[in-house]
């Protein structure tokens, strides 16, 4: 994505550009500039800014200084093992505070995982018509990838179609994916309220992550949270390789948006991430939100554990 590494400012969904200071940033952090991850976010009186921003070699020394501080065991490589980090991450994200924590603890989207759009204008009616459009591409092709390594997928009706009891409203079915023949949740969880309310829906905007002069891009409404389903431990432990190692998610991930239009980018969060190190997906790479001196630190620690690993 050679246009990547020559965007020195963008401009963001809403035409503003980035108040951060001009300097060298990371993909990840010009990716998110062209997406709401960067806008303020207001609830009813209160308003928050974004709280994402690249990791410094001070940030990744953090994390490693909490946890040594908390554990007896060698955990001088965190940064550097995808396979260290295990369990609740929540918990994690309270051991390790700093960066991860403020963003992982934020009034904002960029505080939780989920899926980013921008799509030309002409391939959808409406934003609502774009966001269910976005939602089934994800599917359709995350479906098919899991298809090809022996995972096959059946949609099922958690919570059928209903009425409030005092009032006759409507209330819309839940559905998720199972392993087929199984009773084994897969994930794609999803309330269909949301499929048909124009609140959650796409908005017009425009982006440089495309080429069409007209588009429909995600906002901090847009729910595309839930969409991208990944059973990681039962891929690993029924041995469905490559998606079994500790980097699962990451090898998914990269295929999957390799798949994906143009436009269609995963955000992770830091609570969701193994390394505490948030990063986006987009055209089958991970883009780390790391400056660049704290991104060559990580990589010799990733060295250093392979090579440990390795004897």
């Amino acid at each position: 994505m050679n246009k990547l590494s020559t965007l020195l400012i963008v401009t963001s969904l809403y035409g503003c550009s980035s108040s951060e200071p001009i300097g060298p940033k990371s993909e990840a952090l010009l990716l998110a500039e062209q997406t709401s991850l960067m806008q303020p976010q207001t609830v009813l009186w209160q308003t928050t800014k974004s709280p994402l921003r690249d990791y410094s070699v001070d940030d990744i020394h953090e994390i490693e200084k909490a946890f040594a501080d908390k554990s007896a065991g060698d955990v001088s490589l965190v940064i550097g093992t995808l396979s260290v980090l295990t369990g609740n991450l929540t918990g994690v994200i309270d051991v390790a505070g700093g960066a991860a924590g403020n963003i992982a603890t934020a009034n904002h989207p960029a505080a939780y995982s989920h899926w980013l759009i921008a799509m030309p204008r002409e391939q959808a009616e409406n934003g609502l018509e774009a966001k269910n459009l976005a939602q089934e591409t994800i599917q359709r092709h995350a479906i098919a990838l899991l298809a090809e390594h022996g995972v096959d997928l059946e949609k099922v009706v958690v919570k059928p179609e209903s009425s409030a009891s005092l009032t006759g409203a409507k209330i819309y079915q839940e559905t998720e994916y199972r392993i087929k023949g199984t009773d084994i949740s897969y994930g794609f969880y999803e309330s269909e309220f949301y499929a048909h309310n124009e609140k959650y829906g796409l908005v017009k905007g425009h982006t440089s992550l495309i080429s069409a002069e007209n588009q429909y891009v995600s906002s901090h409404d847009t729910k595309l949270s839930g969409v991208y389903g990944f059973n990681h431990q039962y891929l690993i432990k029924n041995k469905i390789a490559p998606f079994d190692s500790p980097d699962g998610l990451d090898i998914f991930l990269k295929e999957l948006t390799s798949r994906l239009p143009q436009g269609y980018m995963f955000y992770q969060s830091p609570k969701f991430s193994k390394t505490l190190i948030p990063a986006i997906y987009a055209d089958g790479k991970k883009h780390e939100f790391l400056k660049p001196d704290a991104a060559a630190l990580v990589e010799v620690k990733k060295s250093q554990v392979l090579a440990t690993t390795s004897n």
